[in-house]
């Protein structure tokens, strides 16, 4: 039976009995062209204050498990599940690696004991793709 992780509610359905909340944790899950899930595993496991975070350990895995399309998350411990200026850095150069790749990323989420939140639904990758496809229209007419 396949599990379809089509949306941010899905995806943290799935996630939240699976990561812990007392430390940071990030999580990279493998999906399907068509957003089923392949796999899902703790890549990096940190304190309560924070975690180390590698592009190379999440693609690998990704690489690994052939994914079409890669979604990230990780906890907050303090309850705050609000993108920090660093999350939304590294998410943005998760997403330039991706598309690179060929290996997507389509969503990030922060869980806490409060909630979470989505990084796709915040807007910020259809900003950059928008900002992508303007560098590209910038390059073609000079």
């Amino acid at each position: 039976m396949s599990i379809l992780l089509c949306n941010s509610k899905t995806l943290e359905a799935h996630l939240r009995p699976l990561i812990r909340l007392d430390v940071e944790e990030i999580w990279a899950v493998a999906l399907t062209s068509n957003l089923n899930l392949i796999s899902s595993e703790m890549i990096f496991r940190g304190h309560a204050s924070g975690c180390f975070a590698h592009a190379r350990e999440i693609f690998r895995f990704a690489i690994r498990q052939n994914a079409v399309h890669l979604a990230i998350a990780h906890s907050h411990p303090s309850g705050d599940h609000q993108a920090s200026p660093q999350d939304i850095k590294l998410t943005r150069e998760f997403y330039e690696i991706g598309k690179w790749l060929k290996i997507p990323l389509v969503e990030h989420l922060i869980l806490s004991t409060n909630g979470f939140s989505s990084m796709s639904d915040d807007g910020h990758f259809e900003r950059w793709h928008r900002l992508r496809r303007n560098r590209a229209y910038l390059k073609r007419s000079n």
